[in-house]
């Protein structure tokens, strides 16, 4: 999904015709924001099947840029998908973020990579401001993903006692699920900074009750989840309305899985569950 979003940009600028689609559950994922802002930038897109969703033909043009408005509500990578091109077009980018700022850690973390890379861009509030410039890198390293080190931390969690060293992880990285440390610190899992990573230990310290807000590290339910029904610590999450349109339902994907290991669960709203 982030790659098919990324892409609609980056294929829009490009002349030629193409046809972006993918599996069945790629064709459930919502793409109109984006489709919208690229039309009134004057690229051609048509829906080829469901009217909002892959698969999209896009006619590549030139885009000068200008002024837009996004909704970001089911999705920061619409957002992020403009912004990163935004640099090359000729009038660069005045981008108004609307809706229920989802995720909004990812833009900003998608803004300091551009300003790293040299990019003049600049974010007040809900307003973004990319003005025409050229990328320039010297030497950028990549951060490793504190999505995937979830699931080092749930391994630990569900383990007995031990320690893991994750190579070059930071501690005050931008990505929003750094907050994995603090979750996971509930959870009996003490993380320290080392040279070069961080070191996660185990501890006695397990909480029997946890409450969490996704909204801004929705990649980290599916371990998150898991280790509370693995240690049977009661929770209460929120913040899980954008779940059901990722690569999978994330929400409805657990509850039946592990319901099959007779976890109980009460589903409270789209948003909720106990």
């Amino acid at each position: 999904g982030t790659v098919l979003r990324f892409l609609m940009t980056a294929v829009s600028m490009t002349k030629g015709t193409f046809i972006l689609t993918g599996s069945e559950r790629m064709k459930q994922r919502p793409v109109k924001p984006l489709v919208d802002a690229l039309r009134s930038l004057g690229v051609s897109i048509d829906y080829l099947e469901k009217e909002s969703y892959p698969p999209i033909k896009i006619k590549g043009c030139e885009i000068t840029g200008g002024k837009l408005e996004i909704s970001v509500e089911q999705s920061s990578q619409f957002a992020s998908s403009l912004l990163l091109a935004a640099p090359l077009w000729e009038k660069g980018l005045s981008l108004t973020l609307t809706g229920n700022l989802s995720s909004m850690p990812y833009i900003d973390m998608t803004i300091n990579m551009m300003k790293n890379a040299g990019v003049d861009v600049e974010r007040n509030d809900r307003k973004i401001i990319v003005k025409p410039s050229r990328y320039r890198f010297d030497d950028f390293v990549i951060e490793p993903d504190w999505s995937a080190a979830a699931f080092w931390y749930e391994i630990l969690a569900l383990s007995d006692k031990s320690q893991i060293f994750l190579k070059d992880l930071k501690i005050d990285s931008l990505q929003a699920d750094a907050v994995t440390k603090e979750v996971f610190k509930s959870l009996g899992i003490e993380t320290i900074s080392v040279d070069n990573g961080v070191m996660i230990k185990k501890t006695d310290s397990s909480e029997k009750y946890l409450t969490f807000d996704f909204t801004n590290s929705p990649d980290i339910f599916p371990a998150v989840v898991a280790t509370c029904a693995g240690l049977q610590v009661d929770a209460e999450f929120s913040g899980l309305k954008n779940l059901s349109i990722k690569e999978s339902d994330r929400k409805k994907a657990m509850m039946n899985e592990l319901s099959k290991l007779k976890v109980g669960f009460e589903d409270v709203s789209d948003d909720v569950l106990r």
